[in-house]
């Protein structure tokens, strides 16, 4: 998925969760989500 990283879960609370702890995080990258479905 060249520079992509795919999350999956059962609960859209734990996508979400990830979410704000990738956008709390000084990573130093552009980070963009895209596809999440409820």
């Amino acid at each position: 998925m060249d520079d992509q990283i795919r999350i999956t879960g059962k609960k859209i609370d734990d996508l979400q969760d990830v979410i704000s702890l990738m956008r709390q995080s000084d990573l130093g990258l552009p980070l963009q989500f895209v596809n999440m479905k409820s």
